[in-house]
């Protein structure tokens, strides 16, 4: 708590094989213990980087290690083992 209480995050994300800016989706705190957000709009059988930055009224703070992400074919579903192994990965650059 350097400069302040946390208020939120952005979460960025791009497609790893392209040289582009990344896109934000701003992600507000909440009292729950686990945070969760979902990014949507996502095309099928593509590799995504997706970094992290917290923010509060000190401004942002430094952008998380990106880790690479796959979608999966359009309708295929995640078995709770493949989300949690996921979102183990994001919490660890995280911290």
């Amino acid at each position: 708590m350097k400069n302040g209480i946390i208020t939120g995050y952005y979460v960025g994300y791009k497609i790893s094989a392209v040289q582009d800016k990344l896109t934000l989706k701003k992600v507000e705190e909440s009292s729950n213990e686990h945070q969760s957000t979902y990014i949507t709009g996502l095309q099928p059988l593509t590799e995504y980087d997706i970094v992290i930055r917290a923010y509060n009224s000190a401004g942002t703070g430094p952008e998380s290690s990106p880790i690479m992400g796959k979608t999966l074919e359009t309708g295929e579903n995640l078995t709770e083992e493949e989300i949690f192994h996921t979102s183990r990965e994001v919490a660890q650059n995280v911290r």
